[in-house]
């Protein structure tokens, strides 16, 4: 008994420590969760800080490509000052208050080898969380080149100018639009090494390419009503297929424009005289019947060296090659029916030659029109506008010219 009353009272004079120890151990464990809070705590805010890293990484990529687009055509008219200030304008114009705002951009043109245009943006953004841990800033890169081509256009305006275009103001809406298209792309060649070239093609049911040709060997005057000396210097149909193609004319006869008299304006070859041209747009005047197929066949003239009347480069590769066409109409009548089925037929005859020829098609159908044969002759259906109101002319020229513009200066 006695013994057991000692144990029993060391026992009891232990239990003081053995709970101190315990308290310590728990002490420990709380201080290690403590810390490892903290670490977890530090991994999350670094995330959060750079994952605004990489959104502004993106951000400004996304701004210093559309930049670098933008600012390519005038690369090589401004002084390095100028091109990186307008660089920074149109940096701070698209970034506004979004990710990449307030960052710095340069501009570099390189001339030699081959003309380029960089745009670099090295810069650094300050961390939300990361200075609890020594980390100040976070570095931001974007960078982007894309070469200056300079290489002009050689363009086609293939207009109808039958008796329906005078209806609803449709003749002035197309003078103005054109008169004004005529204009941009003469700003965007003066900012070229080579001067675009724009050709007018006024059709109805004939073409009229002007009494100086009257010598011509090319002429065919069989069926000619009346002298020679009478001609009002117009055109129709070749014999097919030759009439939905550009092929030189020749020694034979089919290869021969037919002589016919019309009262449509005259076309005019393609030119960089840009007064001489708006003055002939301006005389524009509208009487007749419908025939796409000729517009299209002098228009593609137009851009063929050799072809009748053409002032087109024989370089290959050096322009490139647009048409223009906009009608109000159905087809209605041809060298040889009324037809608007048949007469469609070599219409997309003459858009398959076209295109097949690297030629790039707009077209634009005015109220009227056969909407399918227009979409079909489009290069692409995004290249086809369908126009409801004359005075929406203006805007849609404005768009083709835009599209225009942007390839004359850059190697897409």
């Amino acid at each position: 008994m006695a013994k057991h009353s000692v144990l029993t009272q060391k026992t009891r004079l232990l239990m003081p420590a053995m709970y101190s120890f315990r308290r310590n151990d728990s002490g420990n464990v709380a201080m290690m969760f403590a810390l490892a809070i903290v670490a977890i705590f530090g991994v999350v805010a670094l995330a959060l800080d750079t994952t605004r890293q990489t959104q502004t990484n993106s951000a400004a990529q996304t701004l210093v490509d559309s930049v670098a687009l933008a600012l390519a055509r005038d690369a090589g008219t401004l002084s390095a000052a100028q091109l990186s200030l307008r660089a920074q304008q149109l940096y701070n114009g698209q970034a506004g208050n979004g990710p990449g705002a307030g960052l710095t951009v340069t501009a570099l043109y390189t001339a030699s080898p081959n003309k380029t245009l960089t745009i670099n943006l090295s810069a650094s953004i300050p961390t939300t969380f990361g200075q609890i841990f020594g980390v100040a800033t976070l570095p931001i890169k974007a960078s982007a080149t894309v070469p200056v081509s300079s290489r002009p256009a050689q363009i086609a305006l293939v207009l109808d100018n039958t008796g329906s275009m005078n209806g609803q103001g449709k003749l002035a809406a197309l003078k103005t639009a054109s008169v004004n298209l005529v204009n941009e792309i003469e700003a965007a060649s003066a900012k070229s090494a080579e001067t675009s070239k724009v050709a007018l093609v006024p059709f109805a049911k004939s073409v009229k390419i002007g009494t100086a040709s009257a010598g011509a060997g090319w002429l065919d005057w069989t069926s000619f009503a009346g002298p020679q000396n009478l001609w009002q210097g117009c055109v129709t149909d070749r014999d097919q297929p030759n009439d939905a193609n550009n092929k030189l004319p020749g020694d034979d006869t089919d290869t021969w424009y037919p002589a016919v008299n019309c009262n449509t304006s005259e076309l005019m070859p393609l030119t960089s005289d840009w007064v001489a041209l708006r003055n002939r747009l301006n005389a524009m005047n509208a009487n007749g019947n419908t025939n796409i197929t000729i517009g299209l066949q002098w228009g593609f003239n137009m851009l063929t060296a050799g072809a009748p009347l053409s002032t087109a480069s024989a370089e290959p590769g050096k322009y490139s090659n647009y048409i223009i066409l906009l009608t109000d109409g159905d087809n209605t009548q041809n060298r040889w029916t009324f037809s608007s089925e048949s007469i469609d037929q070599r219409t997309l005859e003459a858009c398959t030659k076209i295109k097949a020829a690297g030629v790039k098609v707009f077209t634009v159908r005015v109220i009227n029109g056969n909407e399918n044969l227009l979409r079909t002759c489009a290069t692409t259906p995004s290249m086809y506008y369908n126009v409801q109101q004359p005075e929406d002319l203006n805007g849609v020229f404005a768009q083709i010219g835009a599209e225009i513009k942007s390839a004359l200066f850059l190697s897409r």
